[in-house]
């Protein structure tokens, strides 16, 4: 081997004769070539090897070159990737970008976005995604949104509430503090319509500059400041109402559409044919620290059919949806992005009774009746042994011994069945059986309705207890009728008091089941209807009871910590499950078939949320979810 020592000046003349060697060697079939040429050389080699160090000692030798074809091989161009078509749905969405929930839509409202009045609020179209109340509580976890914080004077007699700063409506105007004050005006001056959300008399407010709000407490009899250590709950869930939008509206039918709120999606389209609506993100959304993933939310009515939702799973064309645990099963087995989320509704499903009906006047025949649902026979419908309890406290969850007396289940029959000591007390209580029928103090046979709605909505269960009781109440005589209705029909008869007995839930502990006050006030004379004006669902039964009305505020006076306020919750037990205005049923298990091929954050022990796509806990879901991939 040798290395070549050439100056650059010398390359100038040699790489054009290589050049041409090249050239002619690539026309034509190769063969030897002499070549003569002389250069500087250390020592004989056989190929050149070109060194940018110079060498010294040097030669001059004549050689001979053999020059061989030279082939330019093009360099193989990399592939572009390919692309792969990105599905879409709903005309021209995204599929990976949009979360698809499927519900049982309360009931065929899809123009009206009205929140105010409960018995049009279509709790699946979709609307949950736009509103943003002060706070949300889910599972234990309180979540700021509209509010952030609130506190107490000394002696409990004042709450301020610091607003968030910065928020906005999704027509771009900010939040204010007027809009707040505007919102508990409004709902004050039409509480008789039948809207919820007004604020207990005795409470007082006021705006404290343009992020705080003061409210003070007042004893409605002695007109003296009293504790409430709880008011701080009304805000879990609450929305106000923007000022420029409502104010001048007529609460009863205004539709606020196109709705106007501060969530962090706007409408897109509904569709009243498909029961399908479209809302997208907002570009604006002022909660920057929890934007959700999902570009756009699509709630759509499952399929009443099961067969058919199972189809709709299968294929991957819903997100969420609600389906009895054996067809989940089936889903989960057929589908690997199928998963379930499973709990226990925290409002336990109850029976009401219509106190101003005759004879459901009489405690007597409340009792009676509730001897005469079978609620372990209705409860295994559509449910395996271990998923389900039967609840005998108005609560969801393990009995919690402060807050009742073991006694007064035993003592006033709570979640039995048994309808020979039925018959025995409606025989006590001067209802005799007459020609084999059941017949009031004044003779005339009893003749009694029950009020559900759509089985596809609550389950095969909460449809089949009114038979189950109708059946039991035959064989002592009583005529019971199941009465199935449309939903909003059943919404807007209940709050009216146009029922006998009607199926329902109770949601009064569902904020804290330690310190279940909720469930009582309900049934304050204060939130009393008359028949035929609308009342709110917890106070459709149009019981009251001034015994009841002076625990309440008691309790309302009392820290939640307080040892003492056993007592009085034992006493409100008492006082409930022996005049029986409602009885409870059981807990309803809910099973979520969930999928993750799209979107994961569904699924986690311990759970991180709580799966509900019908109320204002969306935000909370929307905020947990992220992409699959």
């Amino acid at each position: 081997m040798f290395a070549i020592s050439v100056s650059r000046k010398s390359w100038r003349f040699i790489t054009p004769v290589v050049i041409l060697a090249m050239v002619l060697s690539a026309c034509a079939t190769p063969t030897p070539q002499v070549i003569k040429e002389t250069v500087v050389v250390e020592k004989p080699v056989e190929k050149t090897v070109v060194v940018e160090k110079p060498v010294e000692k040097t030669v001059v030798v004549e050689k001979t070159v053999i020059v061989k074809e030279t082939v330019v091989v093009a360099p193989t161009a990399t592939p572009a990737p390919t692309k792969v078509p990105v599905k879409t749905v709903y005309g021209n969405l995204p599929r990976n970008e949009t979360l698809i929930f499927a519900g049982t839509a309360s009931h065929d409202v899809w123009d009206n976005f009205n929140r105010l009045i409960s018995a049009r609020v279509n709790a699946y179209n979709g609307s949950v995604t736009a509103v943003a109340p002060a706070f949300l509580m889910s599972a234990g976890k309180l979540y700021p949104f509209l509010a952030q914080k609130w506190e107490y004077n000394a002696d409990g007699t004042e709450m301020t509430l610091y607003l968030t700063k910065g928020a906005t409506w999704n027509d771009g105007k900010p939040v204010t503090v007027d809009d707040w004050i505007f919102t508990f005006d409004y709902l004050a001056a039409n509480k008789d319509k039948g809207v919820g959300g007004w604020l207990s008399p005795g409470v007082a407010y006021r705006a404290e500059g343009d992020d705080k709000i003061v409210f003070s407490f007042t004893d409605p009899d002695t007109k003296k400041p009293t504790p409430d250590w709880r008011f701080h709950r009304t805000f879990w869930g609450y929305a106000p109402l923007p000022k420029h939008v409502w104010e001048g509206q007529d609460a009863m039918t205004f539709a606020n559409n196109p709705p106007v709120e501060a969530g962090p999606y706007k409408l897109v389209n509904c569709n009243a044919d498909t029961k399908t609506c479209i809302w997208q993100r907002r570009d604006d959304y002022w909660k920057k620290d929890a934007i959700p993933a999902p570009k756009y939310v699509v709630y759509t009515r499952q399929p009443e059919s099961k067969d058919l939702l199972v189809q709709e799973l299968l294929a991957g064309n819903y997100d969420i949806a609600q389906l009895p645990y054996v067809q989940t099963q089936a889903v989960m087995a057929q589908n690997k992005n199928i998963k379930m989320v499973y709990y226990v509704d925290p409002c336990p499903r109850q029976v009401r009774f219509n106190v101003e009906h005759p004879p459901l006047d009489d405690p007597a025949m409340r009792h009676a009746l509730s001897l005469l649902i079978d609620r372990e026979k209705a409860r295994r419908i559509d449910t395996p042994p271990d998923l389900e309890q039967i609840v005998p406290w108005p609560y969801a969850g393990k009995p919690d011994p402060r807050l009742y007396d073991p006694a007064d289940i035993e003592k006033y029959d709570i979640g039995k069945f048994d309808p020979q000591k039925a018959a025995k007390i409606l025989d006590d209580a001067g209802y005799k059986l007459v020609g084999g029928k059941r017949v009031d103090k004044n003779g005339k046979p009893i003749s009694l309705q029950i009020m559900s709605f759509d089985p596809s909505i609550h389950g095969a269960a909460v449809a089949g207890f009114p038979q189950i009781m109708a059946d039991a109440a035959a064989t002592i005589g009583l005529e019971i009728l199941p009465k199935a209705v449309e939903v909003g029909t059943y919404f807007s008869s209940v709050a009216n008091g146009d029922f006998d007995i009607a199926y329902a839930w109770g949601c009064g502990a569902k904020a804290d089941p330690s310190d279940p006050l909720g469930i009582y006030t309900g049934f304050l004379s204060e939130n009393y209807k008359p028949l035929g004006q609308a009342a709110d669902f917890d106070s459709v039964t149009r019981y009251k009871n001034p015994e009841l009305d002076a625990l309440v505020k008691k309790a309302r006076g009392m820290s939640p910590t307080d040892p003492a306020i056993s007592e009085v919750y034992k006493s409100l037990f008492h006082i409930i499950t022996r005049d029986k205005p409602f009885v409870s049923l059981f807990g309803l298990p809910m099973y979520m078939p969930v999928n993750t091929e799209y979107w994961t954050g569904w699924v986690a022990d311990p759970p991180i949320l709580e799966p509900w796509y019908w109320n204002s806990n969306t935000l909370v879901l929307l905020e947990v979810v992220k992409p699959a991939k």
